[in-house]
């Protein structure tokens, strides 16, 4: 079989199936299993897939609806510049929002660094990990509906928690982020709570990297608004920051990490 025929039966699986194994595909086609990766690999820089730990999925939309864990292997190094950058913005005494995607979630072991912090979340994941170390920060939880492939609350008790707060920062991930559709999300039920974090916050910092300003989600969320503060990584290229042109201009603000 040729690569390229393989790789068409691998996109095909993944579309039906919404995740690939490498040992699977490696019996399937009779291939080793370095093979496998290695078309994996190819498959991710053509954009077509994105590799997780042991196999693949769909890049993007398909993640949304990955598992937390699935998403927590994807583009790490990106996340890891995108979380250094984030963790510059914080200050001591500072009252902070964090939403429960996995780029803000790797945030966590920077705020130990921190005097005197109140972190509000609706993530189990994010109260997890922050229980796991002892600090002398404070921690809420924002309850409601649990949607359980992101570990995240997610229901009217969620958002009209959120309505009653207004914290100095707010640090948001985005599935998607464009300067006319603004950030977007393929979740329903995550849109208003977004939302509600976005207006609950004096300034507030969209985590997305690069990969996230290429597509456009199935919602919108909110308009990435002048006063706004986008932190990104260090494949954010110079025709990106131009379609933010005319927002820049009013005093949006982007930060892209260093590598």
């Amino acid at each position: 079989m040729f690569t390229e025929e393989r790789h068409k039966k691998i996109l095909g699986m993944i579309r039906e199936n919404e995740r690939v194994e490498v040992l699977s595909l490696s019996e399937l086609f009779q291939v080793s299993q370095d093979t496998i990766r290695r078309d994996l690999r190819i498959m991710e820089k053509k954009g077509l897939i994105s590799r997780t730990h042991g196999g693949a999925i769909l890049p993007n939309k398909a993640a949304a609806f990955a598992s937390y864990t699935t998403r927590t292997m994807l583009h790490k190094k990106e996340k890891c510049e995108i979380t250094r950058l984030a963790a510059a913005f914080i200050e001591d005494g500072d009252a902070i929002l964090l939403d429960g995607s996995t780029t803000v979630s790797g945030l966590v072991p920077f705020l130990f660094e921190f005097k005197n912090l109140t972190v509000i979340t609706n993530s189990i994941n994010i109260a997890h990990d922050i229980m796991q170390t002892p600090g002398n920060m404070k921690l809420f939880v924002v309850g409601g509906l649990v949607h359980q492939p992101s570990s995240n609350a997610v229901s009217y008790d969620t958002i009209q928690a959120i309505q009653k707060l207004y914290v100095d920062k707010a640090f948001i991930g985005a599935c998607t982020l464009s300067p006319t559709k603004g950030i977007g999300t393929d979740l329903i039920e995550e849109a208003p709570v977004k939302e509600a974090m976005i207006k609950a916050a004096r300034k507030v910092f969209f985590m997305a990297d690069n990969s996230k300003f290429s597509e456009e989600s199935l919602i919108t969320v909110a308009p990435v608004e002048s006063n706004h503060i986008i932190l990104t990584d260090s494949g954010f290229t110079p025709d990106m920051m131009h379609k933010f042109q005319p927002l820049l201009e009013k005093g949006l603000k982007i930060y892209a990490g260093k590598g």
